[in-house]
């Protein structure tokens, strides 16, 4: 039988002892009659019976500086957000405020 990620599974990692190698692009397969290379002879098993299903996938090592840079930089601290949502909320606020005070004049 091979092994293959399924078909929708877009994002999904691929491991090698334990450490990803490489994240799954797409996964395609043509359905039971014309899946594989090689079918049984019983009507309809040709899925996983030899080779023939399709997949895309992304080797992690070609990223391998992007990845430990996004590392490096880290997620922000609960502080950080905590303090980023209180100025959107004060700026929202004050915003608000000096809205209610215009007033429209015409002449």
């Amino acid at each position: 039988m091979e092994v293959n990620i399924a078909g929708g599974d877009s994002g999904g990692a691929a491991f090698i002892n334990g450490l990803i190698s490489s994240v799954n692009s797409y996964g395609l397969t043509f359905g039971a009659g014309v899946g594989d290379f090689r079918c049984d002879p019983a009507p309809g098993n040709c899925l996983n019976n030899s080779w023939g299903e399709f997949s895309g996938y992304v080797p992690t090592n070609i990223h391998k500086d992007f990845i430990n840079g996004a590392i490096a930089a880290g997620v922000p601290e609960p502080a950080t957000w905590a303090l980023m949502i209180l100025g959107f909320g004060a700026v929202g606020g004050e915003m608000r405020r000096r809205q209610a005070k215009a007033s429209v004049r015409f002449a």
